[in-house]
This record gives structure tokens, sequence and C-alpha cells, in this order.
């Protein structure tokens, strides 16, 4: 078991709820219990929503009635630029801080509308360096392509202030070619890790700049708690690195006593990764944002590693500007690692006089078992003329198209009446967000044909369980964006669930097998 210290927390109530998840200190503490955590930093929602001076004292409140000791839920207050004198002045601020016992301060500057700069915040942060009082700074992603911040304040800051512990909370996928340049020049920066999920990524930044420069965060209760915990509890990691990551450095920063590790209480807490067939993968780099291990060998090593049953991959050239020299790519990659990798024949729709001889080449392969639109880079929705040929190819063959959407996605289900036996396989549903109605899940409950991909970034906390609910784990299957985003966060969604065993099965391997391989074992054909 690992000390977990979950440093990225929430309590209160929402302007926009999520269902299911935690509100109150002792559901949180609950959800903990579940999970194994032992301890938690936590803010309060109206810090962020409201206005800091109402959440930091309503914080307070909650905890004290709700851990009366203060041994598993620590407070932390939202700060603001000090010249408007919106919250006590700082040197005052901060007195009040240690006094009740506030170990952590944390910036909301996307929601909040204010630039985190030496000349915005400076004063503050000096108080706040002088008593060792760590800041978090809330990237606050609404996607993981969106960069929020200004890199250059950020530098500044470290510049300027140090001694400062600083903990970036939230950062991305979309962040990598920022964030690892400024862990080199900054060494109080900290990187927390509910929402960053690059393939290997753990990893990697501890190769590069040390493991205690990483620290673990669910972003509770409005992300989900499983992806970060899985990804780190199979990382590739010293044990003492992995325990530093889970509690020991952000303990060692708030000046607390070394946790101790707390046995999960709920069903499948541990579950493995092992067997997991991934429907949703990738070869080669891509200019959209820096990746980790992105080739065959990368992956592969990956798969075995987690004892994985598989991964389907389109090249990122053929969703790109050149299909055929990716389709060969992926050619060339499913032969030398048979059984492990398998590929997606990916045609361009404003080429589509190519499409039928392409794609007739690429089944030549025997490691081709799908097909990928990606509707999104190629700028052309699904039903449009291009498409047409190569939808009545995988309906003639009963092969399976996963569709990366461009448009409405409403028109898929016309094409899934018109073609039975083609299945559409519609991407990144799983990020869902549990509240509004998702019409791709409707034309999942419509269409015996229909299913839906969980890969996406944005892993809502409590909407999975949803999902299984209104459409059933028979139609979701499992995909992660290997090697866009690691795996094991995928799996994560997954294991941490509280859905039956029997439902995690057939969504991490079961409907793989049913859509890919004729219901025979994985490379069956």
């Amino acid at each position: 078991m690992l000390p977990w210290f979950d440093a990225n927390c929430m309590i209160g109530r929402r302007g926009i709820p999520h269902p299911g998840a935690a509100v109150t200190a002792q559901e949180l503490l609950r959800e903990m219990d579940r999970l194994g955590i032992a301890e938690a930093l936590v803010c309060h929602a109206q810090s962020q929503e409201a206005h800091p001076a109402d959440g930091n004292a309503q914080i307070l409140q909650d905890l004290r009635e709700a851990d009366p000791g203060g041994e598993r839920l620590h407070p932390c207050w939202a700060v603001l630029p000090p010249d408007l004198g919106e919250l006590p002045e700082p040197r005052r601020l901060v007195a009040q801080m240690r006094s009740e016992g506030v170990r952590a301060a944390r910036v909301f500057p996307r929601t909040q509308l204010f630039p985190f700069s030496a000349w915005t915040m400076g004063p503050l942060l000096a108080e706040l360096e002088a008593a060792q009082i760590p800041l978090i700074l809330d990237m606050e992603p609404t996607h993981w392509s969106n960069d929020e911040i200004d890199w250059r304040d950020l530098l500044e800051v470290g510049a300027q202030f140090p001694r400062l512990a600083i903990l970036i909370t939230h950062a991305s996928i979309g962040m990598l070619r920022h964030v690892l340049p400024a862990l080199q020049r900054m060494p109080r920066l900290f990187l927390e890790t509910s929402y960053f999920q690059p393939h290997n990524g753990l990893a990697q930044i501890a190769r590069r700049v040390g493991a205690e420069r990483l620290i673990f965060g669910t972003g509770m209760p409005v992300w989900s708690p499983g992806p970060p915990m899985q990804m780190l509890e199979v990382a590739e990691l010293r044990p003492e690195e992995r325990a530093r990551i889970a509690g020991d450095t952000m303990r060692e920063l708030l000046g607390l006593e070394p946790g101790k590790s707390r046995a999960a209480q709920g069903p499948g807490a541990a579950y493995p990764t092992r067997g997991a067939f991934d429907a949703h993968g990738h070869l080669g780099d891509w200019f959209r944002t820096a990746m980790f291990d992105a080739h065959a060998e990368g992956l592969v090593g990956t798969l075995d590693r987690l004892e994985m049953a598989g991964l389907v991959v389109s090249h990122m050239l053929s969703i790109g500007p050149d299909f055929r020299k990716g389709n060969a790519l992926v050619a060339e990659a499913t032969a030398r690692h048979a059984g492990r990798l398998f590929g997606y024949a990916t045609v361009n729709p404003h080429y589509v006089e190519e499409s039928r001889a392409e794609l007739e080449q690429c089944f030549t392969h025997p490691g081709f078992i799908g097909l990928k639109f990606h509707c999104g880079l190629h700028n052309c929705p699904v039903e449009a003329p291009g498409y047409r040929p190569a939808i009545e190819f995988a309906n003639e063959r009963g092969l399976t198209i996963l569709i990366h959407h461009a448009g409405p996605v409403e028109h898929m289900g016309p094409l899934a009446q018109e073609f039975p036996r083609a299945n559409f396989l519609s991407a990144h549903v799983g990020g869902w967000n549990g509240r509004v109605p998702d019409v791709a899940m409707r034309l999942a409950k419509q269409y015996p044909n229909v299913y839906l991909d969980l890969a996406a970034s944005t892993v809502y906390n409590r909407a999975l369980e949803r999902m299984v609910r209104e459409v059933g784990a028979e139609k979701i299957v499992h995909g992660s964006d290997m090697p866009l985003m690691d795996p094991a966060f995928q799996i994560g969604r997954v294991t941490k669930a509280e859905i039956t065993d029997a439902e995690k099965q057939t969504i991490l391997v079961g409907n793989a097998r049913r859509l890919y391989f004729g219901g025979r074992e994985i490379g069956a054909r």
C-alpha cells in the first residue's frame, strides 16, 4: 500500500453539480476510505466560484465538524492579488493562515481573471515564501489543448521568489513542451498528477528532474480519482519514488509528519491492468504536442510491462497529411509485433478515388482489423460522400470503424441503419461529464452496431458509473489514445469505478474480443 495524500481536493456545493460526486467533508472521507487515501489537502468550492473570503471561512468550519482532530483533512485557502484589499494585507493574511493551521494557499487565475505574476502577487508571494507556505497554481483546464497561463510570468515568479514552493495542478498533456523546461529552470516548481497523463509521463519526468517534483492529486470531486491512482501504481518507478509521489513529498512541503498507508475498503480497489485490450491508439510523433515512447517498440514495451492483451493503432501520418504512407508504417509495425499491435486502416475523404484500392491493399496484411476516420483533422463529417466507399468496405467485411467526429454526431445514426454489418465506434465519448444528454450515447441505445469509445483526457468523477447504467457495459469499449495519453490512466477510470468486476471485464476486453475477433481470443481471426 502507498501512503496516499491527495494534494488536490475540494468540498462544497457548486453552481453546476457533478452527479454522485462528494459534496460534504463526510462524503469526501467516505470516498477516501473506499480508495485507501489516508489524507487530503482540501479547498472549498466557494473559494473558486464565489469569493476566497467566503470559501476560506467555510472550509475551516466544515473540516472541523468532519475531522475534529485534523488528522486526515487539511485546509487550503484561496488567495488573490493584494492591491485591492479583498483579503487581509499579506503579512496579516499569512499570520491568520498559520494561526488557523492552514498550510497551503491556492490561486485560480483563469476564473478569477488575473495574471499569476510577480507584479500582481509580489508582496503576498514574499510572505508565503518567508513562512514556507506552498502555493498551488490551478491551471483550471477546459481542454488539454488550451494553455491558460503566461509561462514567462511563472518563470519570473520563480526567479524573484526562488524558495517559494509552487505546485501546478491540472497540468495537461498539451503543456508538456512548457512544463518540462519550467521544471528544469525552477527547482521549487512541482507538478500535480490528476490531469497529467502523457504516456510513461511519470517515469520520464522522474528521470529528467526527479520523482520528488511529482505530487499525487485527484481533483475530486469533479475529476475521477481512479486514473491518477492507477497510473502511479503501475508506473515504471522505484518503490521509494512511488511513495514520494503518492504522499511523502507533499507532507514534507506542508510540514506534516510522515504518513501511514490506509487500506482501501471498496470493491475492486486493486483491480489490475492485466489482460486489457486497447482499441484506440496511434503510432508516431505529432505536431500538436510532445509524446514519450511513441513508436512501435515503446508501445509494445508498455503493453508487456502492464501485461495488456493488445493495442489497435493508426499512424499520425494517416490521420494527417499522408494516409498511404501512414498505413504502410502500420502494416510494418503490426507485422513486427504480430499479436501485440493491430492496425486501423485510414483513408482521407478528400482523396476518395484512392480509398477502395488503399483499403484492399491494407487488408492483404493480417494485422489490420478495423478502420479509423479522423473527421476532425480531415475537416469532413462522417456522412460526407468521401467516406462512403470506406463505409461500404467495412460493411462488406463486418469491420469496426473508429470515428473521431466533426460535425453533428446524429448523422452516424442513419449510417448505422444503412450499413448494419459495420460497427460504428464513436471516439472520445469517455469525456462525457455525466450531466447533459449525449448524442452518441442515445445512438448506442438505439442502434445495435453503435458503440462508445472511452478515450478522453477529461475523466469526470462518477460519469462512467452513470454511462454503464444508461447504455450497459456491453456498449462501452476501452481505449486510451496511447501514446498521447497513458493507458494506465485511462484503465484506472474502469478499475476504480463502482461497477461490477464482470462489467469491468466487458469494457476492458470482452467487447473488443467480440467486435474485432468474433468472440475468439485476442489475435484470432
